[in-house]
């Protein structure tokens, strides 16, 4: 009779003050993926975005990005992140696209909305073969 009496009280009532931290732990802020080919098709129509790049930026710079994206290493990104302007989608780019995951659940838990990472990183980007911008 007791189990049956604490399993008709809510959860969010049962662990009072904490539900919303573990809420947070075990329905973890989702983002989207987006694979090179849907961002190049997107970039080449018009689309509004802000692609952001994660890696070191002697790579960024070495190596190349794609146009128009900004530079915000992970190394300071978690000091930066509040800076990204929120009115266009925003793509996270780094090198295979594990930095990327962190950095957009870290956006998202600050309320950014359209996150997207780059699936694969910078070298699903390079493999499919998008242009790249080199700076000198």
């Amino acid at each position: 009779m007791l189990l049956r009496c604490l399993f008709d009280i809510p959860l969010k009532d049962w662990f009072g003050p904490a539900w919303e931290f573990l809420k947070s732990k075990f329905n973890p802020v989702t983002y989207e993926n987006i694979t090179a080919d849907e961002l190049n098709s997107r970039l080449n129509s018009g689309c509004s975005l802000t692609v952001i790049d994660l890696r070191a930026e002697n790579i960024f710079t070495k190596y190349g990005h794609i146009k128009g994206a900004i530079n915000y290493p992970m190394s300071t990104f978690m000091q930066d992140c509040h800076t990204i302007p929120k009115e266009n989608p925003i793509v996270l780019a780094c090198y295979l696209g594990l930095y990327a995951q962190a950095a957009a659940k870290e956006l998202r838990n600050l309320g950014y909305q359209d996150v997207y990472r780059l699936e694969g990183g910078m070298e699903s980007w390079h493999m499919a073969g998008h242009q790249v911008v080199k700076e000198k």
